[in-house]
């Protein structure tokens, strides 16, 4: 999957691809955030990572916030699922 699709990056994904590989070549445990615009190749940037991670036998974990992020995501889960973080749920009632 890696080789067939790396060509298939933009300009900004490659920058971004580039610069993640090597952090990982790097040997430093890290958290990673991606943060763009709808429509800019999100997940199939971050589906390419986590394949290059994961064919080099490291351990890539994928988190998503919500139900639906999650499924877009090779083996991806819910970040309060994978990080078991408490979720206060709070209802507000409102009369008129």
């Amino acid at each position: 999957m890696v080789e067939t699709n790396k060509p298939r990056l933009t300009e900004d994904q490659r920058t971004v691809y580039e610069a993640v590989t090597n952090l990982i070549s790097e040997e430093n445990g890290c958290i990673l955030f991606l943060e763009a615009p709808s429509g800019t190749g999100k997940n199939f940037l971050i589906n390419l990572i986590l394949a290059e991670i994961r064919c080099k036998r490291h351990i890539a974990l994928a988190v998503g916030s919500s139900g639906i992020a999650s499924t877009l995501l090779d083996a991806g889960r819910t970040a309060h699922s994978v990080l078991q973080l408490l979720l206060e749920i709070q209802m507000k009632l409102f009369s008129h």
